[in-house]
């Protein structure tokens, strides 16, 4: 008959769990775990149930003679203490007496008391367990007495091979520094003697060399720290002391116009460096009062170019640097451009003056940039006006402009709402060409992918944006209010959520911003 696989498995395991012996859950423990555990129990019968369980434990608790459990096999809970009349030494050690019985163990034959002779150190060093306490006591008690008593009790065998390898040690501590002094006394330097000696002739190869290098530099006239970088002479300083020789005065002049050649080359680097750190200075704070300007914390920065209470209108921070004021504020990285004095006023670029040459050249850049939009807007020739209450073409509400390379709907964060630009968003728009994509390789990885790159601030890329303007004039055509009027602004926000598509089926109402960002 054939057998399958799973008749075939279930033989397997039946045979397997069968020649399995079950795991001895007593023998697995530690013998001194064990011994804590029946000594709490304080009943021998306990104990010699446990030590007939098997072989082991019965040899351990009641057959060996050194136990210090073997007392527990014979004593009664309720029987007279028979102290003195045990027979076997590690009975005598015992734990388990009755409650009455409150005699302490003393030294015999077996133990010994080397309280006295340790004094205490010897809890810590001796490898070997001491046997349990000298005083009795009983579960009930515990928490109430002190244990052990002070007192220390070891086997007399266990003391006896603690004091040998002791012994052993000392002695051997000794022949190994007799010996180390032997070894020492019959070469030519004590070993100390040559440790310090090798540190002090290497400090003083270190301040020779450094006092050679700075007497040439000295002579020459060179700077010191260029000398010390300059590759020809350390592979000069190099070479001789691998030949253990000095650098002499010969040695220099066949290597004079070289070293010439790589000290100018570090000046130079070295100047570079100074002007970089110069300019990333300048630049950083001629961000910062931008940013200041923007956000109108600046004081002067809170009237306009023509001394009006308008707020200032700021170029991108590409064309902002640019600017000539500013370019001779932040000055150049290149270190042949004379920088301006330190104590001119203009330097100092959060001083009155140089803010106020600032305004005047963002107001020269704006005449060109507010030209060409009044252009758009169907004002080629210009606008005036007597009237104070009449609205600048560009400062109305139906001025709207879009960005050719951007699209429409491309704008900044805070004209997301309106998907449109006024004019002081024109001035501050920022165009990022489309980011690259990202190809895979073979292993399926992306490579060359890279962000969208800032383009060019240009005026040409702007356009009159007409379905915006179409829509805010038939909201105005609505609150019967005029687009000039200098009060429109706030009305169209008292307006609120009051404005409802007629494109759509169903009645979505919106304000001013979301209807203007809707094409109609």
């Amino acid at each position: 008959m054939t057998m399958t696989k799973k008749r075939r498995r279930t033989l397997n395991h039946k045979a397997n769990s069968s020649t399995t012996t079950p795991r001895d859950s007593l023998t697995s423990l530690p013998i001194e775990i064990l011994a804590e555990i029946l000594l709490c129990t304080c009943s021998p019968p306990t104990v010699l149930a446990v030590s007939r369980t098997c072989s082991f434990l019965y040899r351990s608790l009641a057959l060996n003679p050194n136990a210090s459990l073997s007392g527990a096999v014979s004593v009664k809970p309720a029987a007279r203490c028979l102290f003195l009349n045990l027979e076997t030494p590690g009975r005598r050690a015992r734990r388990t007496m009755p409650p009455w019985c409150l005699v302490g163990a003393s030294a015999s034959e077996s133990l010994i008391n080397v309280t006295s002779e340790t004094q205490g150190w010897l809890r810590q060093s001796f490898g070997a367990p001491p046997v349990e306490s000298t005083r009795c006591f009983y579960p009930s008690r515990l928490g109430a007495l002190i244990w052990p008593r002070g007192e220390l009790l070891l086997r007399k065998s266990d003391w006896e091979a603690f004091q040998r390898d002791a012994k052993a040690y000392d002695n051997a501590e000794q022949a190994l520094a007799e010996r180390e002094q032997a070894v020492a006394s019959t070469g030519p330097h004590p070993q100390p003697g040559r440790k310090m000696n090798s540190g002090v002739a290497r400090q003083g190869k270190g301040s020779l060399k450094l006092w050679r290098t700075k007497n040439l530099a000295e002579s020459e006239g060179w700077n010191l720290e260029d000398l010390v970088e300059s590759q020809t002479y350390e592979s000069l300083q190099r070479r001789k002391t691998f030949l253990l020789e000095k650098i002499e005065a010969k040695d220099v002049p066949p290597i004079r116009t070289v070293i010439e050649t790589e000290l100018l080359a570090l000046q130079a680097r070295h100047k570079r460096q100074e002007a970089e750190a110069t300019y990333r200075g300048k630049l950083t704070e001629v961000k910062k009062i931008y940013e200041r300007m923007r956000c109108g914390t600046l004081e002067v920065a809170h009237t306009g170019s023509s001394g009006s209470s308008d707020p200032l209108i700021l170029p991108p921070l590409s064309v902002f640097c640019t600017l000539p004021s500013v370019r001779a504020l932040k000055g150049s990285p290149d270190p042949n451009v004379l920088p301006p004095s330190s104590t001119s006023d203009t330097n100092d670029i959060n001083s009155t003056l140089a803010i106020s040459l600032v305004k005047a050249d963002i107001h020269t850049w704006l005449i060109p940039v507010q030209k060409h939009l009044m252009a758009l807007l169907g004002y080629p020739n210009g606008w005036q006006s007597a009237s104070t209450r009449t609205l600048h073409p560009l400062k109305r509400i139906t001025a709207r402009f879009f960005c050719r390379r951007c699209g429409e709907g491309r704008v900044g964060r805070a004209y997301q709402r309106e998907q449109c630009l006024d004019f002081k968003g024109v001035c501050s728009h920022v165009c990022v060409a489309a980011p690259r994509k990202s190809i895979e390789d073979g292993n399926g990885q992306e490579r060359g992918g890279s962000k969208g790159k800032m383009l060019d601030w240009k005026v040409d890329m702007f356009e009159k944006n007409e379905k915006a303007i179409r829509v805010i004039k038939i909201i105005l055509n609505y609150i019967c209010m005029s687009e000039d009027t200098a009060t429109v602004s706030a009305v169209v926000k008292v307006t609120g959520g009051s404005i409802r598509c007629m494109s759509c089926k169903g009645w979505i109402v919106m304000d001013f911003d979301t209807a203007a960002s809707i094409p109609s």
